[in-house]
């Protein structure tokens, strides 16, 4: 089965007039009290006089003790394994059971979810609670909502930026607020030990740089690809350069740049170099320049940033562990 993610929008019509305590096929009813919003933040509601919290798309679901919880999202794969017993986790993204590499945390018994397509599917699993996270397909999350699912959507996933808040919101969702903020905090002090060693001067330059035939892709400020190459104790010099988000480089910025290192998934360095306009960059002449990372381990804006930040460090300053490793270069 094909690796993929749950994604809902970020812009969902109101479900019907009542409170948070309103019922639709036995479950409690999500009401929409905001306008959307980026991500959500775990703002807490009364509503009908229980607590509801409401999520990146303004809709306030009711906070409760899930017991059959659906995960679309690498973001909350992960999370809930922090904060509940696995038996309450009955499915996760399929791109995390098949690309994941610590994807054998999860139990057999958990299903994947690939995609929102499969209605009957999704309905069929029974879930108390699904768990989402928009880009856009916000027509789908509608439809699951109006046949009677409790979604949660988290919003746009931007590395470290959302996913603490995004930690935070879960928390207060399945009732668990200490937990989750023991988490995020303990998270965060991980991060910041893995080059914590380095001074500045020592910390090197690298970008983040993907490729796909002809087309390269980068992924500067406000992704998780930036946290990574911050964490691991480098300077983001697409960052420094201008660039946000994700953007596609032509050939001409990219040899302007000439980054010192490059981050990257497997196979970029035989893709990048086999150009011929590309084999004066100090990366394709130099072995070890290029820092190839598993795949489900480079892309993932959840809690996978810790361990590709210390994969790249190690990497980068010692010896290589886990899953990044220095290409080689042509000449093998």
């Amino acid at each position: 089965m094909r690796a993929g993610l749950i994604n809902a929008g970020a812009a969902l019509l109101a479900l019907a007039a009542g409170t948070a305590g309103a019922v639709i096929g036995g479950r409690p009813a999500a009401r929409r009290v905001a306008e959307s919003r980026p991500a959500a933040d775990g703002e807490s509601v009364g509503a009908g006089g229980a607590e509801a919290v409401i999520d990146a798309t303004g809709v306030a679901v009711p906070a409760g003790d899930y017991r059959r919880i659906a995960s679309g999202t690498i973001i909350a794969d992960d999370t809930i394994l922090e904060l509940l017993p696995q038996d309450r986790l009955i499915a996760v993204s399929d791109w995390t059971l098949q690309n994941h590499p610590r994807g054998w945390r999860f139990d057999e018994r958990i299903e994947g979810i690939q995609s929102l397509e499969d209605l009957e599917r999704l309905l069929s699993l029974d879930a108390d609670l699904l768990i989402v996270a928009s880009a856009s397909a916000p027509s789908r999350v509608e439809r699951l909502r109006e046949s009677g699912l409790t979604v949660f959507d988290l919003g746009q996933m931007k590395g470290l930026e959302t996913l603490l808040p995004n930690i935070r919101a879960l928390g207060k969702l399945l009732k668990q607020e200490e937990r989750a903020e023991d988490f995020a905090r303990r998270f965060v002090h991980r991060l910041e030990t893995v080059a914590s060693g380095l001074a500045p001067e020592e910390r090197r330059g690298a970008m983040y740089l993907s490729v796909y035939g002809e087309a390269m892709y980068g992924g500067s400020t406000g992704t998780s690809y930036s946290d990574v190459i911050r964490y691991a104790g480098l300077r983001d010099l697409a960052a420094e350069a201008g660039f946000t988000g994700w953007p596609q480089y032509t050939a001409e910025q990219l040899i302007t740049l000439d980054p010192e290192l490059i981050i990257s998934p497997p196979g970029t360095g035989d893709a990048l170099c086999s150009h011929e306009h590309f084999q004066s960059l100090q990366v394709c002449r130099e072995p070890g320049r290029i820092i190839e990372v598993c795949k489900g381990l480079v892309s993932t804006p959840g809690t996978g940033i810790l361990d590709a930040a210390e994969s790249v460090y190690f990497a980068v300053y010692e010896e290589p562990i886990g899953c990044a490793s220095p290409w080689p270069g042509p000449e093998r």
